[in-house]
């Protein structure tokens, strides 16, 4: 969800195609307005397919106009339906019509009761905000269910005298013939003629039951939502609390919460491209594009799913979160650029980067000695990962370029080069007209670009360093340690505690004292 879209994807539930093979009959008839409310006949039969993209797209402008045309008694395209064996009525196209028709009947625009009890009682706040703000809009402009179903039309202005009848005409369906396979080939036939399945979308439909995308729905919704691993029996608390510790690691802070310092690594959780970041995170992390992932088998147990998940997870708290691992990168240093704009060709780069560095351990140890100095100078010169993103193609096709800079920046510096002459060899690598430049606006009004800007380097410069390796870090994630340990008779007072990344305090500072080298000289003394 880029922009305000309505997350209404709670109000039709999944179900599993294959599971209904056979249809028990074919024309169900037509579906009344009112049926749709909570525990009807109609409502506690549909179904979407389970692997139908969520029901996010509408932004609240489509949805009032299309309430506001049912109440004005337009046409509307009818619904195409396939009956399963056991009842379930599954929406083979127009689950957006109906699942808005839900949301007005039930008065829960992605913040209601349902929705809280599909998302695990976890929405997040921009969601919980739209759908607020949706439920006023289609208030003020059109009217709630609840009062125009109940309008008495003798009585009524002429306006409004017409709205009961109306409601009252059902909603027309046509219905599909064939089984599972005859349904599920009508769903991409018509999508594709709407709007059309993206790769990504196609790629997760057509593997659905491959480990690897069961493992990417269940990270991104913080296993939440549809229970794709249901049927995992055993496996299904171990992958949910996997999935978890994943996306709290991707995705918190919520970056829509006002006032909100950093932002998540990964991006937005509901944005257009977090399900293509964690699809990509997890072909990195498990070593297996996805033509490789096509060659292995399905995932029956859940056993793969784990283990997917596992291997995500062991590089993923390398990153971030409060792992006594944790090297705690910083947000604006390695995934948010200068424009205000997330960077997947950074992020993604970055986790092949740790993951290089997770095959000896003696690589963290060199990386958090020159730390301090590697990300200043990766902040200086931005230009030359904006060139190699502009120049391989973005997303997945930039990462093995941008991560072998990562390396040869730390391997200069381990050689002993000047900062002078690294930031020397990284502009040579940059076009002079793909450089960054500082000419002044035209325009006195200033702009978001501006904006992000001045609020990346102000965030940047006011951040805490490491007393340990003096890089920066956010505070939050950072632990709290003696500077004089406490068994040397350090003091647990203001003077004798310092914060530092996790990874600093739990294992570079333990391996430097047990073998007594120094800890990094302070390249910025005061």
């Amino acid at each position: 969800m880029s922009k305000k879209t309505v997350n209404l994807d709670a109000l039709i539930p999944r179900a599993d195609l294959d599971r209904e093979m056979t249809q028990s009959a074919v024309d169900q008839g037509d579906i009344p307005v009112g049926d749709l409310a909570w525990n009807r006949l109609h409502q506690r039969l549909l179904r979407k397919p389970d692997f139908q993209r969520e029901t996010d797209d509408w932004d609240i402008e489509n949805v009032v106009a299309f309430i506001k045309s049912v109440t004005e008694g337009h046409l509307i395209p009818a619904l195409i339906m396939w009956q399963g064996a056991k009842s379930f009525r599954f929406v083979i196209d127009g689950a957006h019509r109906l699942s808005v028709l839900l949301a007005w009947v039930n008065d829960d625009y992605g913040d209601g009761d349902v929705s809280r009890k599909f998302f695990g009682g976890k929405i997040p706040q921009k969601q919980d905000l739209i759908g607020k703000a949706c439920r006023e809009q289609v208030r003020v402009q059109v009217g709630t269910y609840a009062e125009l179903s109940n309008i008495d039309s003798a009585t009524a202005p002429p306006e409004r005298a017409g709205i009961p009848a109306n409601l009252a005409r059902l909603l027309k369906t046509q219905w599909v013939t064939g089984n599972s396979d005859v349904a599920q080939a009508s769903f991409f036939a018509i999508n594709q003629r709407s709007v059309a399945i993206n790769e990504t979308e196609q790629y997760l439909i057509k593997a659905r039951k491959k480990a690897n995308v069961i493992a990417a729905r269940a990270i991104l919704r913080s296993a939440t939502g549809h229970v794709y691993w249901s049927a995992f029996g055993e496996k299904r608390a171990e992958i949910e609390a996997k999935a978890k510790a994943i996306y709290d690691v991707l995705f918190q802070p919520d970056s829509f919460a006002k006032g909100q310092q950093y932002l998540p690594i990964a991006g937005e959780a509901q944005s257009a491209n977090a399900l293509r970041i964690v699809t990509d995170l997890i072909a990195v992390t498990s070593g297996r594009s996805d033509k490789e992932w096509a060659d292995v088998d399905d995932d029956a147990d859940g056993i793969g799913t784990s283990r997917v998940l596992e291997k995500t997870l062991a590089i993923v708290k390398r990153i971030g979160g409060d792992n006594p691992a944790s090297l705690g990168l910083h947000p604006y240093v390695y995934f948010w650029g200068a424009s205000g704009n997330h960077s997947p060709s950074a992020f993604l780069a970055v986790v092949r980067f740790v993951q290089w560095m997770a095959q000896e351990e003696d690589r963290f140890v060199t990386f958090t000695n020159y730390r301090a100095r590697f990300e200043e100078i990766l902040s200086r010169n931005s230009d030359a990962l904006k060139h190699i993103s502009r120049s391989q193609g973005g997303w997945t096709k930039s990462v093995s370029k941008i991560m072998a800079l990562y390396q040869d920046v730390l391997a200069r510096l381990e050689r002993g080069e000047s900062n002078p002459d690294i930031d020397a060899y990284l502009a040579s690598t940059v076009p002079q007209t793909q450089r960054i430049t500082t000419e002044p606006e035209s325009s006195i009004s200033i702009s978001r670009g501006t904006k992000a800007a001045l609020r990346r380097r102000l965030v940047i410069e006011s951040s805490a360093r490491c007393w340990v390796c003096h890089a920066r870090m956010t505070v939050d994630d950072a632990s709290r340690e003696h500077v004089v340990k406490a068994e040397h008779g350090g003091l647990g007072n203001e003077d004798n505690i310092e914060h530092s990344h996790r990874y600093c305090n739990s294992g570079f500072r333990p391996y430097c004292e047990h073998r007594g080298l120094p800890l990094p000289a302070n390249p910025f003394p005061a």
